[in-house]
């Protein structure tokens, strides 16, 4: 793996043939097979299938992992009975690095880079130290990257409807229903430690524990200038319309382990293999905000120029409705989200598996029996407060507060030049300074009939705890006959779900 530039294990897998990968702000996150779902794609490690951190989904992130971790990369693409039952796109295994070597073994690898779009630098330390000794072999690998990255883009939401004021059996049209210039920084930071024992009793005998440990941190501040459409008279022109000013602050924080602990015994006339393993993958979401600012009760007639209908551009026709626009004083706040999103998922497995081979050079095969225990629980928990206005003076409080507006809170981000196409954004909400207001009048800001309903369901209407416990077992045969390969057999999985 180290022949490529690759930072995670997502990266990686893409350079197997028959896999599609879903990318995030440019990097890979999500594995498909055979162009089915990611939830459709069992994900392990040496073997053992890996938890999601993530508290809706089963899939796993493979940008989570560092790709200085893995030796090598296995797919499946196709069932057999020694693998687990849920796997129906396929199987991805990855196999992290063993020590082979009798001489000590040091790699430092230190590289850096700049992202030209927003001209931060990026960074990478990984280490890795093996070496047997007789009967023990030892590998342990560090390691720790942290791109920073940002993205601009623009947004469009069509549908097709009548244009206002207008009759007859051809008005039926395309239109903008919402147009949005976004700006995202975002900064990642992968640290990952790995380390493999294995210990020979003899030359057909080996023991060995294996441990992982990976933990991504996604920190993403994304800008957005909304220009709502309603009342369309033509494609470009909307007599209704409203402008949002909106931010979204978190930091996601993912953690996946690994410690498995197993035996293989190579006979003459078979083969015995049994492992323990435990798993946990953890995701954390502290202090999400997000804010939004609105022009309320302006109806505000725009204009799109659409010389270049990629990258259309905002006129106002009528000069008191560009004074609205830019009359950043009146934008008042729309909704204030605080959230503190906690998820865990764990397994606990255990699997014994026996071959038996048999045949010649030209007729051979294996019979193989086995089984799998997988106890899995997976919980969620988030606390969150939603809120609907502010008011600068309350009947509850006698200290009155400051006006709130976006002007208050702005902050000094500022961009004439988005997507190199000359829009601009300013007046967006800081995210320093919109929690310093909060903290500072946090008894004026009122959730409202809204504010509460959503507040409720975000705090306990998504809570969750479940169990699953997995019982299987299989039994198999593969004859080959020369080029021919004939794979068979039969596997029973009970699921008990609560």
């Amino acid at each position: 793996m180290i022949s490529f530039p690759d930072l995670s294990a997502a990266d990686a897998i893409q350079r197997v043939s028959g896999i599609t990968l879903q990318k995030d702000q440019g990097e890979g996150k999500y594995v498909q097979l055979r162009g089915t779902p990611p939830e459709f794609t069992n994900f392990n490690v040496n073997g053992i299938q890996l938890p999601s951190p993530e508290s809706s989904i089963r899939t796993v992130g493979m940008d989570v992992i560092n790709a200085s971790q893995i030796q090598t990369i296995e797919v499946a693409k196709v069932l057999r009975p020694d693998m687990n039952g849920d796997a129906i796109g396929g199987t991805v295994n990855l196999i992290t690095k063993r020590a082979e070597s009798t001489e000590p073994i040091f790699n430092v690898t230190l590289a850096g880079g700049i992202n030209a779009l927003r001209n931060t630098p990026n960074g990478e330390l990984q280490f890795t130290f093996s070496q047997r000794k007789g009967r023990i072999g030892f590998l342990l690998n560090a390691n720790y990257n942290e791109p920073r990255q940002g993205a601009d883009n623009m947004e469009f939401k069509y549908e097709k409807g009548v244009f206002f004021g207008q009759s007859g059996s051809d008005n039926y049209h395309i239109q903008y229903t919402k147009v949005q210039l976004r700006h995202y920084d975002i900064t990642r930071r992968r640290t990952g430690l790995s380390a493999t024992l294995d210990y020979y009793l003899d030359e057909n005998k080996i023991i060995y524990v294996n441990g992982m440990y990976n933990r991504f941190s996604d920190q993403e501040t994304r800008r957005r200038k909304v220009y709502t459409l309603d009342d369309a008279i033509s494609e470009s022109t909307y007599l209704y319309g409203g402008i949002d000013h909106d931010l979204k602050d978190r930091e996601k924080i993912q953690n996946i382990s690994t410690m498995s602990l197993g035996a293989e015994h190579h006979w003459n006339w078979s083969t015995l293999k049994y492992e323990v393993a435990w798993s946990e993958a953890r995701e954390n979401q502290p202090d999400r905000m997000e804010v939004v600012f609105d022009n309320p009760g302006q109806a505000i007639t725009m204009k799109w120029d659409r010389s270049d209908p990629n990258f259309p551009v905002v006129r106002f026709p009528d000069p008191d409705n560009a004074a609205n626009a830019y009359d950043y004083e009146n934008y008042e706040m729309d909704q204030l989200l605080f959230e503190n999103h906690k998820a865990q998922d764990r397994n606990i497995i255990g699997r014994l598996d026996w071959e038996i081979p048999y045949g010649t050079s030209d007729n051979h095969g294996y019979v193989k029996f086995g089984t799998l225990l997988r106890a899995k629980d997976k919980s969620r928990d988030i606390k969150a407060h939603s809120f609907g206005a502010y008011f600068p003076q309350s009947n509850l409080y006698p200290l009155p507060g400051p006006e709130l507006s976006v002007a208050t809170v702005h902050g000094e981000f500022y961009t004439d030049n988005l997507l190199n196409r000359g829009y601009v954004m300013e007046y967006l909400p800081d995210p320093d300074e919109m929690r310093a207001f909060y903290e500072r009048y946090p008894t004026l800001f009122v959730y409202g009939d809204q504010g509460i309903t959503e507040s409720l369901e975000r705090t306990y209407a998504q809570d969750y705890t479940a169990t699953e416990d997995v019982q299987a077992y299989y039994g198999m045969a593969s004859h080959n006959r020369r080029n021919l390969m004939v794979p068979g057999g039969v596997r029973f999985e009970r699921t008990n779900i609560t």
